[in-house]
């Protein structure tokens, strides 16, 4: 029984705004909707129906709720709500209750407010109905998410009203003199120009007026962010999330590969992102039982997103925390989740960004089936069912590569960690500033393509203080451990280590390749020392001259003391891009020759611009000196002195130094560098017949 006049919750007397006809009224329409709805659940599916809205109409004229009274009744049912809820003496279940007849109040009049049942809207909307288990749970669609137990009785019925056309909600800005749309994540335009309606606009169709469409880059330069796509990890198995490799523990276990040689080689913090838990939750399990996740979390700590917003919260906290102390971190998300919605992960939170794979909707979700069979049933040039549908993943990509670059100074990278992303039907869809979307032929490429980013930010390393020049301790000779003694067998070969997916970091899965000795001479590796000081230091018009030897270039060797780690500059030197080597005749192996010496170029290139000029001529005399004297125990001594593995930056140094070596020296120090903390060196594994022919 409610009571003449209720307090609300400020103490202020207020009396009730309906009287006991009006109750016995509103009582007599729910019981009638009540026994209509009773006997349209008997002709439900379990899977759910599709019907067009003229449905509801039958279902509420039935119960005698029309467009002329629905108003009184939505109305007095917000009455009683309001006096529900004001009255201090009710408990949390009539509460709920209340709630329950608003959403009542709300369901009888969205039809007549939205319109549904003007013929020039029917084919606009679509209801699906479906029956509700106790143990039903929805996506963000709206849809189980998984089989709901049949045994028990259904406990209710679920009618979804879809709009599939949103130019229905611009109808309301169409007396505006001009409308603005910005967003970082409307790409592709002529999608969303189409689905709007803007052309359809009265200014455009009566005045004439037309639709401008534009584009931007971003603030940010070019050169502080990289992106690219890359296809096949580093045992060159192809990557791709789909239906047929979500049960896949080869390609499950290749992206965890992926990733852990990426973090090696990225500062601070990397976000991962995935199509949907169910991926990142596959993912993480394949990693453990992998054993991937404890490499992952020697690294970087690892976080994880959490459907919870309280475990989120600490995911993320803890996640910042890790970053914040300088200890890096990985924060794996999913693409349309919080993580990707609306949080800033600038700076040193957000170093890189990959996404591993594309989020496409779910593909037999009753409302992704009708929308995609509105759309086709338009018949709009160029843009079919497929297109919103592969457009949809697109824009949930553009939107988690958003939560990093955030301001002008920012630098990152980008990570598209699937082949599809190579295709132009999918690249072509992503923001206009992030294009052209480099795609790497191996993973290899892309391994030295990251590292060479990075080189060119040497401040983003942070450097552990006992690491840093001024406060280095005194360094003894290192007791370095019993290098195998190489056998004939490796001698004229080159050894490429492929990047393992055992348990260990080693190199020793490597496969040799016999190289045909060349008609004449060429030049070493170690010519690129001189070729690297000739490119900055030689007037440009003299840079043509023929070289015999890179011994005509250079001094002889002095007698090198290495006591201190090297000093990086605090502005990194401006030095032109180095010229390539070539030969007149190209053979595959004086082509894979100039390969290496290309990589041996861009390094001393790379190193010459970051460290001082001292330490520089430090560096080459160390090389000089294993020229010289081929001695590999010292060239390793004084190399783990001047590129302490405590700065990452030095780290990536060091191992790259295996590119000056050759035969059973190349081979036992990429052995050293597994084995004393300085990582795997990865490389691509090739043949001579995979090259292609000149």
């Amino acid at each position: 029984r409610m009571h003449e006049e209720f307090s609300d919750p400020d103490g202020e007397i207020m009396e009730r705004s309906y009287s006991t006809e009006d109750l016995m009224f509103m009582k007599e329409k729910l019981m009638a909707l009540e026994q209509e709805f009773d006997a349209f659940m008997k002709t439900v599916r379990e899977k759910g129906m599709e019907h067009r809205p003229d449905v509801l109409r039958v279902l509420l004229e039935s119960a005698n709720i029309t467009g002329e009274n629905y108003g009184n009744l939505e109305n007095g049912f917000s009455a009683v709500y309001e006096v529900i809820i004001a009255h201090n003496s009710v408990n949390n279940k009539t509460r709920q209750q209340a709630c329950t007849l608003r959403k009542v109040a709300d369901f009888i009049a969205a039809p007549f407010e939205l319109k549904i049942f003007d013929p020039k809207n029917q084919n606009s909307f679509v209801v699906h109905t479906e029956l509700e288990y106790p143990v039903t749970k929805r996506n963000h669609f709206g849809t189980p998410v998984f089989t709901p137990n049949t045994t028990e009785k259904p406990k209710g019925i679920v009618f979804n009203l879809w709009c599939l056309n949103p130019a229905l909600g611009m109808q309301v800005l169409w007396n505006a003199h001009s409308v603005i749309l910005t967003s970082g994540t409307l790409s592709p335009l002529t999608n969303v120009i189409m689905e709007l309606g803007l052309k359809s606009f009265p200014a455009c169709v009566n005045n004439g007026a037309a639709v401008v469409s534009a584009e931007f880059g971003h603030v940010v330069p070019h050169e502080q962010f990289m992106i690219f796509a890359v296809g096949k990890g580093p045992n060159s198995i192809q990557l791709q999330y789909n239906f047929q490799n979500k049960d896949n523990l080869e390609y499950w276990e290749e992206l965890g590969l992926t990733l852990l040689n990426f973090i090696r080689l990225i500062p601070d913090g990397v976000l991962v992102f995935f199509p949907s838990y169910q991926a990142m939750n596959k993912a993480i399990n394949t990693w453990k039982f992998k054993g991937l996740w404890d490499r992952l979390i020697s690294i970087k700590p690892m976080f994880s997103e959490e459907a919870d917003k309280r475990r989120f919260n600490n995911a993320v906290d803890g996640y910042r925390q890790a970053v914040g102390e300088g200890r890096g971190g990985v924060l794996m998300g999913i693409c349309r989740g919080k993580m990707s919605e609306g949080i800033d992960f600038s700076d040193q939170y957000g170093r890189a960004v990959a996404v591993c794979g594309l989020p496409y909707p779910p593909y037999y979700d009753p409302r992704v089936k009708s929308k995609m069979k509105y759309i086709d049933c338009l018949r709009v040039p160029n843009f079919k069912g497929q297109d919103w549908y592969r457009a949809e993943a697109t824009k949930a990509v553009n939107q988690a590569i958003g939560r990093v670059i955030r301001h002008a100074q920012d630098v990152g990278v980008i990570l598209l960690c699937d082949s599809k992303f190579e295709q132009p039907a999918i690249y072509s869809s992503v923001s206009a500033w992030l294009r052209p979307v480099k795609s790497m032929e191996n993973f290899g490429l892309a391994i030295a393509s990251l590292r060479r980013f990075f080189r060119r930010h040497p401040t983003l390393f942070k450097r552990d203080s006992s690491a840093s020049p001024s406060k280095a301790p005194v360094c003894q000779p290192l007791q370095l451990p019993l290098l195998p003694t190489p056998s004939s067998s490796t001698s004229g070969s080159f050894r490429w280590p492929l990047a393992t997916g055992s348990g260990q970091d080693s190199s020793g899965s490597g496969s040799t390749i016999p190289l045909r000795q060349p008609e004449k001479p060429i030049k070493s590796c170690l010519a690129s020392l001189a070729d690297a000081d000739a490119d900055n230091d030689v007037p440009k018009k003299l840079r043509g001259s023929p070289v015999k030897s890179w011994r005509d270039c250079i001094s002889p060797p002095e007698d090198v003391v290495v006591t201190q780690p090297a000093k990086i500059r605090s502005n990194p030197r401006q030095a032109s891009i180095p010229d390539e080597f070539t030969f007149d005749k190209r053979t595959p192996e004086l082509k894979e020759k100039a390969r290496r010496m290309n990589e041996v170029k861009y390094l001393l290139h790379e190193i010459r611009r970051a460290l001082e000029q001292e330490s520089y001529d430090i560096f080459t005399n160390v090389l000089r000196s294993y020229q010289r004297n081929k001695n590999l125990m010292k060239f390793i001594e004084q190399l783990s002195i001047f590129f302490p593995k405590e700065d990452n930056l030095f780290a990536d140094w060091f191992r790259d130094c295996h590119k000056f070596l050759t035969g059973a020296d190349r081979t036992n120090f990429i052995e050293f560098c597994a084995n004393n903390g300085y990582g795997i060196v990865v490389t691509v594994s090739r043949t001579l017949q995979e090259l292609p022919e000149p």
